[in-house]
Order: structure tokens, then sequence, then C-alpha cells
């Protein structure tokens, strides 16, 4: 087992992998190194590299918030937002979706106002499809994106 304060111990883990589950917990572990030591943007290839390689449920979504997190620290909120949600998927417990849930709302607060889902709400309680003040609501998975209409004639 590695330790997560020796930088070349994780990497050299990576290295030295026998298995692809085995090399996925060692991009893991060196991520949350990274996370830990507030270097977010090195963190995240290791994020998505071990989630590439194949994680069990629990760590999957542990690597998905925190990803999130970090790419929500790096100004990437619109790719945060879709980890966030991915990870909601699969979450197996309501601590962890009551994390996920408030890193969405400051995630969601960071995206121009067009991409906010809370935004598109109010337009969407009409029907889907129908056109107000020239847009027009479409659900998208988990969220609702507002397109520009186009005009009719």
């Amino acid at each position: 087992m590695t330790t997560r304060r020796d930088r070349r111990t994780l990497e050299r883990a990576i290295d030295e992998a026998g298995t692809v589950e085995e090399q996925a917990m060692a991009h893991y572990h060196l991520s949350v190194f990274h996370d830990n030591n507030s270097q977010e943007a090195e963190a995240i290839p290791h994020y998505e590299r071990a989630l590439a390689l194949g994680l069990d449920r629990n760590t999957q979504v542990q690597a998905l918030a925190w990803l999130a997190s970090s790419l929500y620290k790096t100004n990437k909120p619109a790719v945060a937002l879709e980890r966030v949600e991915q990870a909601l998927s699969l979450v197996p417990d309501t601590d962890r979706t009551q994390f996920l849930l408030g890193l969405r709302r400051r995630i969601q607060a960071k995206l121009p106002r067009v991409h906010r889902s809370t935004d598109a709400v109010s337009i969407s309680m009409r029907s889907q499809g129908e056109k107000r003040d020239g847009l027009v609501p479409c659900w998208t998975g988990a969220l609702i994106v507002v397109i520009a209409a186009q005009p009719e004639g």
C-alpha cells in the first residue's frame, strides 16, 4: 500500500501496477495527493485516467465528486457540472448526495446565465417546446437547455 504523502512513491506505483485495477487505484491515489496539496490542475488528468481504467462504484463516485470539485476550482464549471451529474446518477448514500447537490449549486452559480438549469426552469414551466420570448426549452438528461427559436415563416 502506498502513502498519500509521498509523490514519488505514488508515481512509482502507477509504473509498477501489475493489473488495470491497481493502475486505476494508483492514479486515483496520486490525484488525491495533488488535490490535498491544492494542485487541482495536476489532479484532474489522474482522476480522469483512474475513471477511464475503471474503479469500484464507491471509489468512482468519490473520484467523480472530487474531480468535479477540482474542475470547478480550475474554472471549468460546465465540465464540473457534467461530472457532478454523473456522480449523482451513481451515488449510493444520502451523505454524498447532499455533498454533490451542494457542489452542483456552487457550480451552477458560476455558469453563464443561459446554462443554469434553474434559470431555464421558469421558462420550461409551460409545455416543452412552447416558445416564449424567442426561446424554446428542451430537456437534455438532468439538465435543461434553452435554445433560441427559429423564426417561423
